[in-house]
């Protein structure tokens, strides 16, 4: 196994990760962003080695569609040097954003493990936020997570898992965490530049487990309503948990 100094060691990043606008493949508009940024840190403009090219390709795929060839090893390894390379790698950086949002799923298991305090919901019924921290854990396997510094395209993305959410005995669910946390990756005002879809500025948690700042379950009432069949015992224990009249 590769031990992260080892790693460290092998990878090539330069002086300066990423200060190279020639090479980063932006149109003149974007080029010119990225080396405002690289002024405002007093950073220097240098040619990305092989490794800092290839990785760039890869988070440029990523931020565009989640194709994920980006491996968590590199990301560590741009992790342990954060601290000094603020202005590219730190979300601290961007002071506009103290939280950022993540759209995804918990089990129905989790849910009855936390007291929640009902609200209207500006989408549809109520929402459910939790009065403490939630432990989440990644689905996946990779070793990485990506959050956005908007709470609607968060918000978003947990809609988009109502469709198969009863099935799975899951509940959509928009979590947070601060940019202070110390597992959090890039300065949104350089990752919103490679992507293709908008000016949505991404933030990569390094990990495969976080504790959620504050924690919303979204559109439980209208997975409900739409349930084809008599409620599962699952779904019982949780309408009566969330005090939902079924």
């Amino acid at each position: 196994m590769i031990k992260l100094k080892d790693l460290l060691t092998e990878l090539d990043f330069g002086k300066y990760p990423f200060t190279d606008p020639d090479a980063a493949n932006l149109d003149t508009t974007k080029e010119k962003a990225l080396q405002r940024l690289i002024d405002k840190y007093k950073y220097v403009t240098e040619p990305n080695t092989k490794d800092e090219q290839n990785l760039l390709k890869d988070l440029s795929k990523y931020f565009e569609d989640e194709s994920n060839m980006v491996q968590a090893s590199e990301l560590k390894a741009l992790l342990a040097v954060k601290s000094n390379f603020p202005g590219i790698l730190d979300p601290q950086s961007n002071d506009e954003y103290s939280s950022i949002y993540r759209g995804t799923t918990i089990p129905i298991k989790e849910v009855l493990k936390y007291e929640w305090i009902k609200y209207p919901s500006q989408y549809t019924g109520y929402i459910y936020v939790c009065k403490s921290p939630v432990a989440i854990t990644s689905k996946g396997t990779r070793g990485f997570s990506s959050f956005s510094v908007f709470d609607d395209t968060a918000a978003d993305f947990a809609w988009e898992q109502n469709e198969q959410a009863y099935e799975n005995n899951v509940i959509p669910v928009v979590t947070s965490i601060y940019t202070s946390n110390p597992n959090t990756l890039f300065n949104p005002d350089f990752s919103k530049l490679f992507n293709m879809h908008g000016n949505e500025g991404e933030v990569l948690y390094i990990g495969n487990s976080y504790k959620s700042i504050k924690t919303t379950l979204m559109h439980v009432e209208h997975i409900l309503e739409n349930a084809n069949e008599t409620l599962s015992s699952e779904w019982t224990q949780l309408a009566k948990h969330l005090k939902i009249e079924i």
